[in-house]
């Protein structure tokens, strides 16, 4: 990516890269993002089904547009997979796209996007715009399909990172696992419920608690959100802190000796079964290089004077040396360049080589940008001041001994 295409001062273009160096930084095997060389604005994504759904296993490609004013306002998405939850080559409806930009928060990033996103796909679709509401078999044969050969969009450095996270995520995603007949007639009955409940939400307004109205779906993505929030930075947000990356490591540790206590013998019961659950599931906590802590506080640091900066900024101006040819303000439904929907198998193509972290990954994470001075430096303007000092002063003792002297010999002469 040619860097000087940008104004690096801008603080979209920075967040930006400071994403794209997390993103490779931290891995996930749920998803992998990265955006296109020529535009930084214009990423590719691949998420994997959720678990434990009719989606699990599928690989679902999509692109994200973000706006010249990010991450003041929100990114839009589009998905590229047939899947039977949102519709293909179409901006989607959600809480976290630029359909709601009054839900949207600066301190989310394209990481916190993919994980709702993710979230959102077993949720019901309540007639959002771009929303599917297909039968969960049919989503499953989606799911098979989505496994095949990725989809065919846009140019072909565009193709051509598409196949990459394809190939990656084939690495990652396992297999569609079967879907019994039985249990998903049985799934099937249990949405028309879910639908039923819905309606009865939405025609009494607010849901009176007690009502025995239980949605498995909206707690999954409360906390879904929740785990995806965790390494965010707090931004001063109510109930947040923001200790030390050492600090949380040892916390980590010493969350898993014993499940906290709380609440009445009932409640402490069922935290401690969870508890023993967890530490069954999750993997012990690695080992946390002092090298490494140190650099990744260093990190923080340079990314807190870097939000500061962008606080103090506002909101920025659009077109400030900005590359973003593909950018609007409000969305709009726009015309399909392919026919995906009717046609939810693309063509196969054979992919054999292996995947790499990103096609941009060496010049996207160069760090531009003044260096802060050195202690040195800052001791020697403290020296030459207090030089200048000492020779004002001896400068205006002299003049005062001299008139002093002066005055005492007009004495002596009268």
């Amino acid at each position: 990516m040619a860097e000087d295409k940008y104004n690096l001062k801008n603080p979209a273009v920075k967040r930006i890269l400071q994403e794209v160096k997390e993103m490779q930084s931290n891995p996930s095997d749920d998803f992998m993002s990265l955006p296109l060389e020529e535009n930084i604005f214009e990423w590719q994504f691949a998420i994997r089904g959720p678990s434990d759904s009719e989606f699990e296993g599928g690989i679902y490609h999509g692109r994200i547009q973000l706006p010249a004013e990010y991450p003041f306002k929100p990114p839009s998405f589009m998905l590229l997979t047939p899947n039977g939850r949102f519709e293909t080559q179409t901006k989607i409806c959600l809480s976290i796209s630029n359909h709601h930009p009054e839900h949207w928060q600066p301190s989310w990033s394209v990481r916190t996007a993919l994980v709702a996103l993710i979230a959102f796909m077993p949720t019901s679709p309540n007639g959002a715009l771009g929303s599917l509401d297909y039968k969960k078999e049919e989503r499953h044969v989606l799911a098979i399909k989505s496994r095949e050969a990725a989809p065919r969009f846009g140019t072909p450095e565009r193709q051509k990172l598409i196949d990459e996270i394809h190939e990656y995520m084939l690495s990652k995603a396992p297999l569609v696992p079967q879907l019994n007949p039985s249990q998903a007639s049985e799934e099937h009955s249990t949405d028309k419920e879910d639908e039923a409940n819905q309606s009865s939400e939405d025609a009494a307004g607010a849901v009176t608690p007690g009502e025995g109205l239980t949605n498995p779906a909206v707690v999954r993505t409360a906390l879904v959100a929740l785990i995806a929030f965790m390494p965010t930075s707090p931004n001063g947000a109510l109930g947040s802190l923001d200790y030390k990356k050492e600090e949380r490591h040892v916390l980590a540790i010493k969350s898993r000796e014993a499940a906290p206590r709380f609440g009445t013998p009932e409640r402490q019961k069922l935290i401690d079964e969870i508890h023993e659950n967890m530490l069954s599931k999750a993997p012990l906590v690695p080992q946390l290089n002092p090298s490494q802590a140190s650099e990744e506080h260093s990190t923080d640091k340079e990314d807190e004077a870097n939000q500061s900066s962008e606080d103090a900024a506002g909101a920025v101006t659009p077109g400030e040396g900005l590359t973003n040819p593909a950018v609007g303000d409000r969305i709009v439904e726009e015309p399909h360049e392919a026919s995906l929907n009717g046609n939810p198998r693309p063509e196969g193509m054979g992919v054999s080589r292996q995947v790499r972290a990103g096609p941009t990954s060496e010049q996207l994470l160069q760090r531009s940008g003044p260096r802060v001075q050195k202690p040195a430096d800052d001791r020697l303007f403290t020296w030459a001041a207090v030089g200048l000092t000492i020779a004002i002063v001896v400068l205006l003792l002299k003049k005062f001994m001299k008139a002093s002297e002066h005055g005492a010999v007009f004495m002596d002469g009268s």
